[in-house]
């Protein structure tokens, strides 16, 4: 059976659903009213919205797994709390600076949206790894 680094491709692929659920799950049940408020769009700009482009939403989990496959092997992060700490540390140094950039460069300067988005990569993050490493 197929590897893509030292994990089996269907972990990759079920960390890839896990991280579109978190993300489908953050957005429309959990924070979708706040992440609105948040950005300044109403109901109507987002039922206009092609789905479409929902459909290609599936793109980023599938590198963000990927990118976690190599990570965890290249790390050698064997246990689930070394996957757990090595998501976390990612998001930490990669995933929050590149999401505060909105904050501190566009004209909103909105926390909220900060958090909405950042627990969303992380909790999201965190799931993925979690699922590489337990299904591999």
């Amino acid at each position: 059976m197929g590897q893509i680094a030292g994990h089996k491709w269907w972990s990759v692929g079920l960390a890839a659903i896990a991280i579109f659920a978190v993300g489908a799950i953050w957005y429309s049940a959990l924070f979708a009213e706040a992440w609105m408020v948040a950005k300044g769009y109403t109901i109507e700009q987002l039922e206009a919205n092609n789905p479409a482009w929902l459909a290609a939403g599936i793109v980023m989990p599938v590198l963000i797994a990927l990118g976690f496959a190599f990570l965890l092997h290249w790390r050698n992060a064997q246990s689930l709390g070394s996957a757990l700490v090595t998501a976390g540390l990612a998001w930490l140094f990669f995933a929050l600076p590149v999401l505060a950039y909105t904050l501190v460069y566009s004209v909103e300067h909105s926390l909220p949206l900060l958090a909405v988005d950042g627990s969303h990569t992380l909790v999201s993050w965190l799931v993925g790894a979690a699922v590489l490493r337990l299904t591999n």
